[in-house]
């Protein structure tokens, strides 16, 4: 199918492959493919990592352990257990990471970074055993690593989870498929190791869940493809896929589902649909597409026009351009291996068709569930980061179909490794522009916090803060946002799990009985009490509410709107930067 002859005197692939049947890429090479896509991932990645910090539900989860009564692993994990018990194996990273590194946060981002760069060498060699041709097992996880579309996964520690789901879904491909050409002793050794995966992965995180039932049909396809090989003992190895596969996924399903039937709120949030179901399928259609297809698709070339008129970045453009050179360079010394010619034209059609098929798969499990948003740059993204595959799949089809109209072999080698490369550079742009905003709220969080202590060298058991002045979001960067990461900050800052806080933005309602703020159709109510303050960070001034009235005048005289001139934003989404 996309198989591909190589010229003899640059031969790349070995002729006795264990298992045999096939031809696949001598293991100096592989090595070289994995070393550049680690070179590439790390290059990505190198200007902003160091600057990161925690956001959001960040606070919220190192609130939780810091104040933990038992610091073993196994306490920590219970502390959190509460709060992701549909997703153990995240109980089980972050409790880790935490009890590793404590609040050495710079580590959390270099296991990220690791974990990510697993995750695409594990994609090379998962299509190594299914595609056979080397310039788009390497091409299209550059492109898949280098999309802007999840970005949040990048820079969001609670997300990170995310990413290890993906590369366990990974692991669990490549074991799959490798069990195909091992020899007999070690068959059951990479099944095992494949449905292992497959439970941590979908217990990590569900938006890759769907993929897995792709698995023994991409096993049963790569079959095909081994004429000599036993096909008795192929048939027993694509059968035990389809059933271990098939047995994981309803074990996690059935995990899932009776685990949130013991918490009926959190069946409604994380396994309902809200409102009508059609309307539902609407949205996940038009918001998919436009997103992924339209914003980062059609729309690529007006956002890194935008990028270069209102965020230039010197540094971050020089990378850029040393990083298009050696994606041309490498690709196109690739094709200068190839017997012939590019593959044929049919090959770019399968990958768009392939492509399509994956994104439509990565966005499934929002089939059952309305968890689900559309957002370009905000932390709504992270959810993209299984139908991304998809799409790096089919932008290196239309990029060859684009490449194979031109009349001679050398022009299409050209424009295929140009247009890659030029792809890849728009993303790293991308996300190093959209990290810059998550590198200003992190330095917006240390001010406020150092603001905070200064002013509250103590704070009272049963203290409720709340902080004004302050604007929730710098781009798609959260600062502060609501209850949960405010509270978490003081939570850990304090050692006192009993604070509360939150901040004061143009959803706050002054009631009688106290004031109240919301966030994803929540509201949550803060009595009045001697114990009830406002802070504003920008006067450096402490205000109690002990009543209606004086929570009446004091915004009547220092914040009417509740906004501070902060630009437009919502959660999800932050604030618009293109």
């Amino acid at each position: 199918m996309f198989e591909q002859k190589v010229s003899p005197a640059n031969k790349e692939r070995s002729d006795a492959p264990e298992g045999g049947g096939g031809s696949f890429l001598n293991s100096r090479v592989m090595l070289q493919d994995c070393l550049f896509l680690t070179a590439v991932v790390l290059l990505s990645l190198i200007l902003y990592i160091k600057d990161l910090g925690l956001y959001s539900d960040d606070w919220h989860f190192l609130g939780l352990l810091s104040n933990s009564s038992d610091q073993s692993l196994f306490g920590l994990i219970g502390s959190v257990f509460p709060d992701t018990r549909l997703r153990p194996i995240e109980s089980l990273y972050v409790a880790g990471l935490y009890w590793l590194f404590g609040f050495q946060t710079f580590e959390y981002h270099i296991v990220n970074a690791v974990v990510f760069t697993f995750t695409i060498i594990l994609f090379y060699l998962s299509l190594n055993e299914l595609i056979r041709l080397r310039l788009f097992t390497v091409a299209i996880p550059l492109v898949y690593a280098l999309l802007p579309n999840y970005s949040s996964n990048r820079f969001w520690f609670i997300a990170f989870v995310i990413t290890l789901s993906i590369g366990l879904y990974f692991l669990s491909l490549y074991s799959d498929l490798r069990a195909l050409r091992a020899r007999h002793a070690h068959i059951w050794k990479w099944k095992l190791l494949g449905f292992f995966a497959l439970l941590c992965s979908a217990l990590g995180y569900e938006v890759a869940l769907p993929l897995f039932l792709l698995n023994p049909v991409l096993v049963w396809w790569r079959a095909k493809q081994h004429p000599g090989s036993n096909k008795d003992l192929t048939r027993k190895i694509v059968l035990v896929s389809l059933a271990s596969n098939a047995l994981g996924v309803a074990v996690i399903v059935t995990y899932k589902i009776l685990t949130a039937r013991g918490a009926p709120d959190l069946f409604v949030h994380r396994m309902g649909i809200f409102g009508d179901y059609s309307s539902h399928l609407v949205k996940l259609a038009v918001g998919a597409i436009g997103i992924n297809y339209g914003s980062y698709g059609i729309g690529l070339p007006i956002k890194i026009a935008r990028v270069l008129r209102f965020y230039p970045n010197p540094k971050v453009l020089a990378v850029g351009v040393l990083l298009g050179f050696a994606v041309f360079g490498y690709l196109y010394r690739i094709t200068n291996r190839l017997a012939k010619d590019l593959p044929g034209e049919a090959s770019y059609f399968r990958l768009m068709a392939i492509g399509l098929i994956v994104f439509l798969s990565g966005y499934s499990i929002f089939l059952t569930n309305s968890q689900v948003g559309f957002s370009c740059t905000g932390v709504y993204n992270r959810s993209a980061i299984a139908a991304a595959l998809g799409v790096a799949i089919s932008f290196v089809g239309v990029i060859g179909w684009v490449s194979w109209v031109l009349p001679s072999p050398r022009a299409r080698r050209s424009v295929f490794c140009l247009l890659v490369s030029l792809l890849c550079v728009g993303g790293y742009l991308l996300n190093n522009t959209i990290a810059g905003f998550w590198i200003a709220a992190s330095r917006q969080q240390k001010e406020i916090i150092a603001a905070v202590r200064r002013q509250f060298p103590t704070l009272r058991p049963e203290t409720t803060l709340f902080l004004d002045g302050v604007c929730p979001y710098t781009g798609p960067g959260i600062v502060f946002e609501c209850y949960w990461d405010v509270s978490g900050m003081l939570k850990m800052y304090y050692d006192d799990p009993n604070l509360k806080g939150d901040i004061v933005k143009h959803n706050l309602r002054i009631e009688e009985q106290g004031l109240s703020t919301g966030i994803y159709n929540e509201r949550r109510l803060y009595p009045y009490s001697d114990n009830l303050f406002v802070f504003h960070v920008g006067q450096n001034k402490v205000y109690q509410l002990s009543d209606a009235d004086t929570a009446r005048r004091y915004f009547q005289d220092v914040n009417p709107d509740y906004k501070r001139n902060c630009p437009e934003a919502d959660e999800g989404y932050g604030a618009p930067i293109f």
